[in-house]
């Protein structure tokens, strides 16, 4: 990409990052750390016309009703 100039890096992350709930807190500082790296590495590839962003996917995947009940009362708790 340095060579070419031109590109994209794109880094996926859950959205604890920006949305940080008691359920997911510790992850949420791993999360947050990727985002200010995507953010800084995009700044300074920027001169080289490559793009690094950050997608952030808001979801639960559960097995069982308990599961689901239990995250949407924590998330309504925040």
């Amino acid at each position: 990409m340095l060579k070419r100039k031109n590109g994209s890096i794109l880094f996926t992350t859950a959205s604890s990052a920006q949305r940080p709930i008691n359920l997911t807190a510790s992850f949420g500082v791993a999360a947050g750390a990727l985002l200010n790296y995507a953010w800084l590495l995009n700044t300074d590839l920027k001169e080289d016309n490559i793009y690094a962003g950050i997608v952030s996917i808001a979801a639960l995947v559960t097995v069982d009703k308990l599961t689901t009940q239990l995250f949407l009362y924590f998330l309504r708790s925040n």
